[in-house]
């Protein structure tokens, strides 16, 4: 120590100055509070600059010690610190007014600073760091314990300021080692604030080990880009916070980062924990700002349950953010519990703001806590807290809720900065305590039961519930016990009504304010059950055959069963139904007395009697006598089988129990004068018909009067008067002789008269007198004259033949025949002279041949026979040639013929004198247009109703050629495949193929073969839609496909055994295809329909496919059906409407000038359109999945007939389905 150069001329100040022995090596006590800068001691004072002065001139760590609560203002400047110290401030303050920096530390020492505070510093000059507080020097080591700086800067020079507004830590660097030596800094339960400078506007840590513990880093500001708190740089520095508070600092600059804690150059590592880092604002990162150091920010609590920059339920704002590249997870959460949950009401509560668990639900406060001081505000719903606020402790807060005497679940809430969360606590009186005696006084329907209640202090009611299972469902009426709080026995617990041995369960029950107690279950069972009490009454409504019985039986409260037992002695011997009286305890009157059946005039046995669980009980003997017997009971029925001379009379008789005969009285007035003979009733009680009223032997058209009558023992009784009135007189007939006779025909006479009735009348003729044949019934009226019956000329009958006959009337009252009659026709004439002519317009399936035919005098009928050989086999309509002597022409058209194919045709005439044929002459059809008919399987050139069946992969068809009685079914191909039939062996047959999409294949079985060969090739992708069609002109289907994706049609050629292909673009991606022959070459043309437009386009075979055809028609829902409908060996562009049901067809013929409409259909209808009548021209047919109907419109009526059949199962495919849109 430099001691000898001091001037310390008193023992006394010595004393003062350096203190007595300490562990220190001398302590400076500071005793005025002027800033002077001469000798400490000298005039008996020491200023603070002076104290310090001596201390940095003293070696070793010296002490400085400050007045208590003083302020010490700086006017000469900072004061520097050149040797190690320590700074007790006994919390006095150091004031740099504003003119300077407060302390600067320089150098590697070891400085501690105690209870002071450091404010209104200023650094300015050139990079003047730390306002408050500034540490120069590796090695340097600091420590502020209780400490304050606040107010500090740096100055604004040239429009910037320096960095560390408050304290600002440097530590130092050898270039030439590449060595960095840190400066220490360490703040315990200290605070910096309200500090402003560039950078780090409460800290600038530089090459700097900063470790901030219980201290508070708020309110301060950074004019620059980084760090409102602390600005953290170089690659050797570190920092640690903890237990520590960093709040609303700030950065103002462009770029502004990190309002907390700003981390933006060096490799540094800092970790902070169990902070509270909130309100800190900046552009990027307000929380805390990382560039490329490493910084793990754990267990701090950010102002909301959902970490930094995340909000949620319960937080009223934004969190301070944080860089992404820095540890943050697991964050602290605020929890708020109440101890205890449940209180009376006016009872209290103390409610705790938790911050000791983290995100992870781990309670980390065994590692430390959040600071203290962290204010808690609580609020509650049905009460009110000891005071609005609470601070931490050891991260805790609580306070006291108090209940307002409401009930219900309280909702408390603490408010922690930005969060909000709640604890409930129910509020509820106590419930009773209530004890479940033993039943006694039990009998069979009631008992007493016992119990008691403690009501604990609040306002009690009581009562016991009761019944035959554990969910009672009876209770005795509820009894008051007061408020007390000793146990009362329950009251009111007698009960009656109970069942007879049954077991019952109970329980006391009591209710207050705090809700409902139930004592134990308990269980009794009532006595045995008694019989049944029966009473026998007296007997009523009696009459000849039944009477009432009467009485009661109380089934005891046992389930019941009653009746009657009665007869002739007291042994009874019958009884009544038995009925169920239930199980009441009332006497209930039995039912079912009323009986029937009993002898009249005698007397009767009876008596009630009832019978449950205990025994029967039968009832006191009891008589009555029925009425004396009647006479036999009569009721005059209608009449029935009333003719012109007989009828039957109808009738019942109920004898009453006594031997009776019946018969009936009838004659022309109600004084009757005739009567069947007497019937023998027997002695019966039921009506019984009355036999022997067949009537015979009237007058026609005649009324009569008639009843039934019955005698027994005690009477006779008649019937009511009934008529009838006998049908109409039968017609008179007479037949007469025959007319006009010729070889083929002649004219019946005869007469009929009516007889005043309605009557018809017509002949009876034939071979022999068993006839066989009649001519169209007359009418003649209902006159009374004889009439002659017209419609008596017959033809078709054999020339030079015994005919008989007969005139025959009928009316109301019957058929009359007349005598037969005979006649025999003319001599034959000669058969009719034929001539078969020769064909006309030949077509590939429809030629018309002509001929000649002279009746020769009789009448002739004509027609055509024809056939792929002389024995024919199919004909033409018949025609009607008359009966002339010359000769008539005959024509006819042969259809249903295949191309390119000879037939045999003849001309034939049938008359009376026999049948005549032409000769034979044959006809070639036409070669083309020579298209099979599509789905012709039997070759019959018409097509054949067919479905394939993709469940089997069956072919169903049912053949034209018989008219659709036979069909057959082949088995071809999978349920995933589609249906392409076809004639792909030329022999005028389609055969069953299929088109497997998953992998291209084509397979065909020939029908050329009988279906005993078959085929494949591949050809076409998954997508690609199947049209084959015979496109080369060889008269073979070849198999094609059209690919949407590329408009293109793809034709694999069978004309070359399918070893070329040819490639033809048409069309496009939303087109259909629709191929068929519409130029009328024999070759399938490409042509797609458009339905967004209704445009056909056919690019022409005919042309080798250098021009085209276009015309619209149809619209976007219709499906396209295109075909040969009028004829001319064109296909015709047609569409059918669903919506509709019509089918409109565009007509080539006419070069698609004028069209077609058929009404065919509905429309879930799937159209089938295809020549099924043989006649060169396409059917309008469809196929209904419902029902599996297939209805057919002909074209060879002119559309005026159709034809019907049921073929096919809902899931069927027909092979004539058209694509829809």
């Amino acid at each position: 120590m430099r001691i000898a150069r001091m001037a310390c001329s008193a023992l006394v100040w010595c004393l003062l100055a350096f203190g007595a022995s300490s562990a220190f090596a001398t302590d400076f006590t500071v005793n005025t509070l002027a800033d002077t800068n001469t000798v400490c001691g000298a005039g008996g004072a020491c200023s603070l600059r002076e104290a310090i002065a001596a201390a940095n001139a003293s070696a070793g760590a010296d002490r400085v010690i400050l007045g208590t609560g003083q302020v010490y203002q700086l006017s000469l400047g900072a004061l520097g610190v050149t040797d190690a110290l320590t700074i007790d401030g006994h919390g006095s303050t150091i004031d740099g007014q504003g003119f300077s920096r407060v302390l600067d530390i320089q150098g590697g020492l070891a400085v501690t600073i105690n209870n002071l505070t450091i404010t209104g510093g200023i650094a300015s000059g050139f990079l003047s760091f730390g306002g408050g507080l500034n540490i120069a020097g590796g090695g340097a080591a600091v420590i502020l314990n209780n400490c304050t700086v606040t107010a500090n800067s740096t100055a604004v020079e040239s429009g910037a300021r320096d960095n560390g507004g408050g304290i600002a830590v440097v530590g130092s660097y050898s270039a030439a080692g590449g060595v960095a030596t840190l400066a220490a800094l360490t703040l315990n339960n200290s605070t910096v604030s309200g500090n402003t400078g560039l950078n780090g506007g409460g800290i600038l840590c530089v090459l700097c080990a900063l470790t901030v513990t219980n201290s508070t880093i708020s309110g301060n500001t950074a004019s620059g880009a980084n760090g409102g708190g602390i600005d953290l740089t170089g690659d050797a520095s570190t920092l640690t916070v903890s237990s520590s508070t960093l709040t609303t600092n700030n950065v103002t600059g462009l770029g502004a980062q990190g309002g907390g804690v700003s981390v933006p150059f060096g490799t540094s590592v800092s970790t902070l924990s169990r902070s509270r880092i909130v309100s800190n604002t900046a552009t990027t990162a307000s929380g805390v700002f990382d560039n490329v150091g490493t910084v793990t920010a754990t267990n701090n609590w950010w102002g909301c349950n959902f970490g930094p920059g995340s909000g949620g339920a319960g937080c009223a704002g934004t969190p301070n953010g944080v860089s992404p590249s820095m540890t943050s997870t697991p964050y602290l959460v605020l929890r708020t519990t109440a101890s205890p949950t449940t209180i009376v009401p006016n009872a209290s509560t103390t409610a705790t703001a938790n911050l000791t668990f983290n995100s992870s639900n781990t309670d980390t406060s065994g590692g430390g806590t959040v600071p203290n001081g962290i204010v808690a505000a609580f609020s509650g719903t049905l009460g009110t807290f000891a005071t609005p606020t609470a601070m931490t402790t050891s991260g805790k807060a609580t306070d006291v809720y108090t209940n307002n005497g409401s009930t219900g679940s309280a909702s408390l809430s603490a408010v922690v900065d930005g969060q909000t969360i709640s604890a409930t606590v129910v509020v509820a009186y106590d419930l009773p305590t209530v004890v479940t005696g033993v039943a006694n006084a039990i009998g069979a329907f009631g008992a007493t039961l016992n119990g008691t209640a403690n009501p604990n202090n609040t306002a009690t009611t009581a009562q016991f519930e009761y019944g035959p299972t554990a969910s009672y469902g009876s209770s005795t009426p509820a009894v008051s016990l007061g408020s007390g709080n000793a146990a009362l026995a329950i009251g009111n617990g007698t009960i009656s009504g109970l069942a007879c041995n049954t077991l019952y369960h109970f329980h006391a029950v009591a209710t207050n304010l705090g809700g409902t107690a139930t004592g134990a279950d308990q269980t009794f069972t009532t006595a045995a059950c008694p019989p049944p009490t029966v009473v026998t009454g007296a007997a009523s409504a009696i009459g000849a055959f039944g009477a009432t019985l009467n009485g009661t039986a109380n089934p005891n409260t046992t389930a019941t069963t009653a009746q009657f037992e009665y007869g002739l002695t007291a042994a009874y011997g019958s009884t009544t139904p038995a009925v169920s009286l239930g199980s009441g305890n009332a006497a209930l009157a039995i039912g079912n007395g009323t009986i029937s059946g009993l002898a009249c005039n005698t007397p009767y046995h009876f008596r009630a009697t009832a019978t449950n669980a205990s025994g029967t009980t039968n009832g006191s003997d009891a008589t009555f006598t029925t009425a004396a017997c009647p006479p036999p009971t009569v009721v005059t029925g209608p009449a029935s089988g009333i003719g012109a001379f007989a009828a039957t009379l109808n009738g019942t008789a109920n004898p009453q129990t006594t031997a009776t005969t019946a018969r009936f009285e009838y004659g022309l007035t109600m004084g009757y004068g005739s009567a069947t003979p007497v019937q023998t009733m027997g002695s019966g009680n039921a009506a019984l018909a009355i036999g022997g009223g067949s009537l015979t032997g009237l007058a026609c058209k005649t009324l009569y009067h008639f009843r039934a009558t019955a005698t027994n023992a005690s009477g006779t009784t008649n019937g009511s008067d009934a008529t009838f009135t006998t049908s109409a007189c039968p017609p008179t007939v007479v037949t007469g002789a025959a007319s006009a006779i010729g070889a083929s025909g002649a004219t019946l006479n005869g007469t009929a008269n009516p007889n005043t009735a309605s009557t018809t009348a017509q002949f009876e003729y034939g071979l022999t007198a068993a006839y066989g044949n009649t001519t169209p019934a007359v009418s003649l009226g209902s006159g009374n004259a004889a009439l002659a019956i017209g419609n008596g000329t017959i033809s078709g009958l054999a020339c030079n033949t015994l005919y008989h006959f007969r005139a025959t009337a009928t009316n109301t009252g019957g058929t009359t025949p007349g005598l037969d009659a005979t006649f025999t026709t003319a001599t034959c004439p000669p058969a009719p002279t034929v001539v078969t002519g020769t064909a006309s317009g030949i077509g590939a399936h429809v030629v018309t041949v002509s001929g000649t035919a002279n009746p020769n005098g009789a009448a002739t009928t004509a027609y055509f026979e024809y056939g792929l050989t002389a024995s024919y086999g199919s004909t033409t309509p018949a025609q009607n040639l008359g009966a002339g002597s010359a000769s008539v022409a005959i024509g006819g058209s042969l259809t249903g013929l295949r191309c390119h194919t000879s037939y045999h045709f003849r001309a034939v005439a049938t008359n009376a004198g026999g049948t005549t044929t032409g000769a034979d002459a044959t006809v070639t059809t036409a070669a083309s247009p020579c298209g099979v008919i599509a789905g012709d399987f039997d070759g019959d050139a018409k097509a054949d109703v067919t479905v394939f069946r993709p469940s089997t992969g069956g072919w169903h068809v049912l053949e034209s050629s018989t008219n659709y009685t036979t069909s057959f079914v082949v088995s071809w191909g999978l349920s995933t495949d589609t249906p392409v039939p076809a004639d792909y062996d030329g022999d005028g047959r389609i055969d069953p193929a299929i088109y497997r999409p998953s992998t291209g294949l084509w397979a065909v079985l020939q029908s050329s073969t009988n279906y005993t060969t078959s085929f494949v090739v591949s050809w076409g992708l998954s997508t690609d839609m199947p049209v084959p069609g015979d496109f080369d002109g060889d008269g073979k289907a070849d198999p094609t496909v059209y690919r949407p994706s590329t408009g293109s049609w793809y034709i694999l050629q069978s004309i070359t055994n399918y070893t070329t292909s040819t490639t033809v673009p048409w069309g496009l991606s939303t087109d259909l295809p629709v191929p068929g022959d519409y130029d009328g070459d024999g070759k399938t043309d490409p042509a797609i329909y458009r339905p967004s437009t209704g445009l056909w386009g056919v690019l022409k075979s005919s042309t080798n496919y250098t021009t085209s055809l276009t015309v619209s028609w149809g619209l976007s829902t219709d499906v396209a059906v295109p075909g040969d409908y009028d004829g001319d060996g064109n296909v015709d562009p047609a569409v059918f409407r669903p919506s509709t049901g019509n089918w409109h067809v565009l007509q080539s013929s006419t070069n698609y000038m004028t069209s077609a409409s058929f009404s065919w259909g509905l429309s879930t209808d799937t159209p089938v359109p295809a020549d099924y009548d043989g006649d060169g021209r396409t059917d309008p047919a469809i196929f209904r999945p419902s029902t599996g109907l297939w209805a057919i419109l002909k074209s060879s009526t002119n559309y005026t007939s159709s034809v019907s059949v049921s073929w096919g199962l809902s899931t069927d495919v027909p092979i004539l389905k058209r694509p829809s849109p």
